[in-house]
């Protein structure tokens, strides 16, 4: 629902939908796409099952990035958050509805065109 919730509301925005699932090809893609997008607002759908295996390498090339970069934790992951805590180069905040997804794209996306 996030992914149609961003498409609708940000139609000109590139959205990329990656799971435990996702291919190599597909994270080859995340990461160049990381590397080469100007604005990059990162979802990370946080429930008690996070696949691990991806977010490493999310993170060392988003690390790499010198690009306006957002982390969104949507929902709570007490490993995620220390993860991401313990690299204060990365910004991100908690997301707890809709509302507030909507909220955070706006001002990131108003902050950048201004």
């Amino acid at each position: 629902p996030e992914v149609q919730l961003v498409k609708t509301h940000f139609p000109d925005v590139a959205v990329l939908d990656l799971d435990a699932a996702s291919d190599e090809m597909l994270l080859h893609y995340a990461k160049r796409l990381l590397l080469e997008t100007e604005q990059v607002v990162i979802c990370i759908k946080t429930g008690e099952q996070v696949s691990f295996q991806l977010l490493p390498t999310l993170l060392e090339t988003m690390m790499q990035s010198q690009h306006q970069l957002l982390v969104l934790l949507l929902g709570e992951n007490q490993r995620v958050q220390r993860i991401l805590e313990a690299r204060p180069q990365l910004s991100f905040e908690q997301v707890n509805s809709d509302e507030d997804l909507l909220e955070k794209l706006n001002g990131f996306y108003s902050r950048s065109t201004n």
